[in-house]
């Protein structure tokens, strides 16, 4: 058995940890009973994925083909988060009448563009928390992620 303190990959699909947890930890334990415990919260899964505003590219680190695409609803985009806990960067671009925003995250990157018409400049250095939202407006101009998102415990109910 190893002692350690961090897995040692970022993501395991739930197959590869019952084999983990059974052979590092000498737990029986199911493909079921892991799901048992993503469902009441007490562990918390996430998707890893590679996107624009419009698309996205890659799913687990797997390229989507062509034919194949899955698009974003963009008019009604929602992105909330903490300034401190992502280690934003927000910047006014007058020249380009944008802000950048640049989110990074032990798990994720995100890179928002808005425009710059719908927010005023002490909306961000007042407010540590940030709420964005398109509300069917042009208000986001380009939106790319990277990383691994968490996954409501809903989606793995029967």
């Amino acid at each position: 058995m190893v002692s350690q303190k961090f897995l040692p990959k970022k993501a395991y699909s739930i197959i590869d940890a019952v084999k983990y947890i059974s052979l590092n930890y000498n737990i029986n334990i199911s493909e079921y009973d892991l799901l048992e415990y993503i469902q009441s919260g007490d562990l918390q899964a996430s998707i890893h994925l590679d996107g624009r505003i419009n698309k996205i590219d890659r799913v687990n680190k797997r390229e989507i083909p062509h034919n194949k695409t899955l698009n974003i609803r963009n008019e009604e985009i929602f992105l909330q988060f903490n300034q401190k806990d992502t280690k934003s960067k927000i910047e006014h671009n007058e020249d380009f009448n944008i802000y950048q925003i640049k989110l990074n995250h032990i798990y994720f990157s995100i890179d928002i563009i808005l425009n710059d018409c719908y927010y005023l400049p002490e909306y961000f250095s007042e407010n540590d928390e940030i709420k964005l939202y398109t509300g069917e407006l042009d208000r986001f101009r380009n939106l790319v992620f990277n990383g691994y998102f968490p996954l409501s415990k809903e989606v793995f109910e029967p």
